[in-house]
């Protein structure tokens, strides 16, 4: 069964409540996932140092590389900006113009490119470092496969290749 039609002064009026109920559900689904998210939070095993860990490999140590970021953004940003203003006499306004782009616009963003570069950096070189010793590196020259040296003199160490470098 398909619904009647509605009349055409009254699609805006449909368009607009269908967008609110859209709207509604939206709202209806975050807050169950935020109210999952609280009661995961107090379920037993708690890690809270875990949790504090995180905190400060996320936070702490990734001070560093965010201050090194702003800051030559913001030298960058000031020497663009002070040849506009130089040309109206303006140079004064130099400090507030970066103060508030870089706090408004480009700190938060720059920020979070840094701290996910460097989590995702962290973890992918742990996960590197824990399958690495499993696979050969063909890099280091070493192959897992024996080779026709190996075969003739029958030991069971792999076969080392020499680079045409070194």
């Amino acid at each position: 069964m398909s619904e009647p039609a509605i009349p055409a002064v009254l699609r805006p009026l449909d368009l607009l409540g269908g967008w609110g109920i859209s709207i509604v559900a939206s709202l209806g689904r975050f807050g169950t996932f935020l109210l999952a998210a609280l009661g995961a939070m107090v379920t037993p095993p708690l890690k809270f140092w875990a949790f504090v860990d995180r905190i400060n490999f996320i936070g702490f140590r990734s001070l560093l590389i965010i201050l090194l970021t702003g800051a030559f953004t913001g030298m960058v940003l000031g020497l663009q900006i002070f040849f506009t203003l130089s040309r109206f006499g303006s140079e004064a306004f130099l400090g507030p113009a970066v103060a508030l782009s870089l706090i408004r616009e480009l700190g938060p963003v720059l920020a979070a490119l840094m701290v996910t570069g460097r989590a995702g950096s962290d973890e992918m070189s742990s996960a590197w470092r824990s399958t690495s010793r499993a696979v050969s590196s063909p890099v280091s020259g070493t192959s897992t496969s024996r080779g026709p040296a190996a075969r003739k003199s029958g030991t069971s160490k792999p076969a080392v290749r020499r680079s045409r470098l070194g």
